[in-house]
């Protein structure tokens, strides 16, 4: 792993490269294909809660989304995020409880819950529902000022902040982008610049600035399909640090 400090506004959108030189450390990443985007956000959260959760899991869940939803239907937009950050560390903690169904991991499985849920109260019934594809995902909820070390269970992304760094609670998901870019070089950035085959999206609920830099880290290597793109056949494949980058889309909002 080599590390990139990344701007304070990195979490409005963030697709990074990453390499993919060892075996996962979980069970095989594969992707999902479950319930469609013809579903609303609410009905997508809710299919979600019944494919993924036994029997009381399900119901205790049921009951405190229940609890979040009528608070942001309510008005008190404050007490809806308390409940949904309690509810998300929740299934944070209880993710191996998780069934998942076939061709997706548990982990992948609460990355999408929390993720939807997120959606559904930072942006909006209205909003469109998210699939995480694969199952290299990770999902953190970050108490106001504390800490951060989180990484997909690959090791081939993560995300580290120091104490301070934040002043308001955070729910942080990585999921990895496992779409294909024909071409050379191309990839889901907004850059004329060679970007490399595999990519991850992060993303924090709020959508707002840290206080201080965090850190992205990004698994590189310099042999094979995975080195730099910008190489030529024969040309030395030696320490390539200055010629790689973290980057991300400019934020919608200056916030």
């Amino acid at each position: 792993m080599r590390f990139r400090s990344f701007t304070v506004a990195l979490f409005a959108f963030l697709a990074v490269a990453a390499c993919s030189d060892g075996p996962a450390t979980t069970s095989p990443i594969r992707p999902y294909s479950g319930p469609g985007s013809q579903l609303t956000l609410s009905d997508f959260i809710q299919q979600s809660i019944d494919d993924f959760l036994p029997k009381g899991f399900e119901d205790a869940v049921e009951a405190r989304w229940g609890t979040v939803k009528t608070k942001k239907n309510a008005g008190d937009f404050a007490g809806a995020v308390k409940h949904l950050n309690t509810l998300s560390l929740w299934i944070d903690k209880k993710t191996n409880d998780i069934t998942p169904p076939a061709g997706m991991t548990k982990a992948q499985s609460a990355a999408m819950l929390v993720l939807n849920m997120s959606r559904w109260v930072y942006e909006g019934a209205d909003a469109d529902p998210t699939i995480v594809p694969t199952g290299d995902a990770s999902v953190e909820v970050v108490a106001a000022g504390a800490p951060l070390d989180m990484a997909t269970p690959s090791q081939h992304a993560g995300i580290e902040w120091n104490a301070g760094a934040s002043n308001v609670e955070r729910i942080v998901v990585i999921t990895e982008e496992p779409s294909s870019f024909p071409g050379h070089c191309n990839g889901p950035l907004v850059t004329r610049r060679c970007q490399y085959p595999l990519f991850y999206r992060a993303e924090s609920f709020p959508k707002t600035k840290l206080v201080n830099p965090g850190r992205f880290a990004v698994c590189m290597v310099t042999t094979g399909d995975r080195r730099p793109l910008e190489y030529t056949e024969g040309e030395s494949q030696g320490e390539v640090d200055d010629r790689l980058r973290v980057a991300h889309d400019r934020p919608e909002s200056s916030a």
